[in-house]
């Protein structure tokens, strides 16, 4: 009797899909799953497990996965390190963004609700850096403890917290 090949196996019912302007799909007619603006217009593969749904470049290279949702009434799934990278350009859009939404009230989100376009990005550009070595929840906990010390950090600070 042969081993069972060690490579993963994995099925995934696969399609190409066009992303919106937004750089969002939209699935089964109604759960919407949103990459964010750098990825708008192109077009991704698909691929559905029973529990996730994950985007790939044409090549093959997973850009990300996300929990696939069920039921009948629309959803919206958010790639949040996607969407701060697009505070890092558009950094007025902070109020209307996803990832403001995400956060609880505390320092960190009343700063930059108050901050001048500057600010923003400089705070948005350093957490988006942070999460990408640290991931994002990390990175969010190290930034409101700095900012509820009444501390304006600087990139090592929230290196050293994360």
């Amino acid at each position: 009797m042969e081993a069972m090949d060690p490579r993963d196996f994995r099925i995934e019912r696969m399609e190409i899909v066009h992303l919106s302007n937004t750089g969002s799909a939209r699935l089964d007619s109604r759960h919407e799953y949103v990459l964010g603006p750098g990825f708008s217009t192109d077009k991704v593969m698909a691929g559905r497990t029973a529990e996730t749904v994950s985007f790939y470049c044409l090549d093959g290279r997973l850009i990300k996965s996300f929990d696939r949702i069920y039921g009948n009434g629309p959803t919206v799934n958010y790639d949040l390190e996607s969407m701060l990278k697009g505070l890092g350009t558009k950094p007025n859009s902070w109020m209307n963004s996803p990832v403001r939404e995400a956060m609880e009230d505390n320092a960190f989100r009343r700063y930059m609700d108050n901050a001048e376009s500057r600010e923003r990005r400089h705070f948005a550009h350093m957490l988006t850096l942070n999460s990408e070595e640290f991931g994002y929840g990390i990175s969010c906990v190290a930034m409101e403890e700095l900012f509820e010390k009444g501390l304006l950090p600087t990139k090592e600070d929230l290196a050293s917290l994360s």
